[in-house]
């Protein structure tokens, strides 16, 4: 009995010398092999550095500039409606229009005054009757040195137009004109803009090119 006890603690013992110089060759064998270059991937920035910075980019966005809607007639090279810069000036919108022509009364106009969004600037003639301008300029805004800022200031009222207001109009001719007055005289007066579709020479495209500036008056 004492030798068997005496073999199993001599087996236990080499067993654990055993495994113990197993570990120690594993560990010889693969140290060094694998090293430690740290992370491969690189962190991008948190959701909240990523939320400041587009609110930065936001920020820095250029904004749009306001743009005026002015409509031009009368002695410039290209009557029609025109867009330009908020705070523009009466030359601006005349140099844009391709500057006055020979037979404009250069006088009778305040090339400083300042615009207003929706307005109808009129450069009169030589000789023109100063009393058809009066829709579009008054004296007494005439003498300050501004036109009138309100767009229903210029408007023309196609029930009470003559031929030559009515030419004024972008895309109206001397015929479409004589049209329009030959029509409220047999049918009577226009009760809303769209009526004029009705006139021979108009249709949906001119009318909406005009709609902005026209109106129906009462008789």
């Amino acid at each position: 009995m004492i030798g068997q006890g005496r073999w199993r603690g001599f087996l236990f013992l080499a067993g654990g010398v055993g495994c113990f110089l197993l570990a120690s060759f594993l560990l010889w064998t693969f140290s060094g092999r694998f090293s430690d270059d740290g992370p491969t991937t690189e962190a991008g920035p948190s959701l909240g550095v990523r939320s400041q910075e587009a609110q930065v980019e936001q920020v820095a966005a250029p904004l749009k500039e306001e743009e005026w809607v002015v409509y031009v007639t009368g002695a410039v090279a290209r009557p029609g409606v025109y867009s330009l810069p908020a705070g523009s000036r009466v030359y601006q919108l005349v140099e844009k229009s391709g500057g006055l022509t020979d037979e404009a009364d250069a006088e009778s106009i305040n090339l400083a005054a300042k615009l207003a969004d929706g307005v109808h600037v009129h450069v009169p003639r030589e000789g023109e009757d100063k009393a058809t301008t009066q829709g579009f300029m008054t004296q007494e805004n005439q003498k300050k040195g501004s036109f009138l800022g309100s767009a229903s200031a210029g408007l023309i009222d196609i029930n009470k137009a003559s031929k030559e207001d009515l030419e004024r109009l972008p895309g109206i001719g001397p015929k479409t004109a004589e049209a329009i007055i030959a029509y409220r005289e047999s049918r009577g007066l226009f009760e809303r803009v769209e009526d004029l579709l009705q006139v021979k020479g108009i249709g949906p495209k001119k009318l909406e090119a005009i709609r902005n500036l026209i109106t129906v008056g009462s008789p």
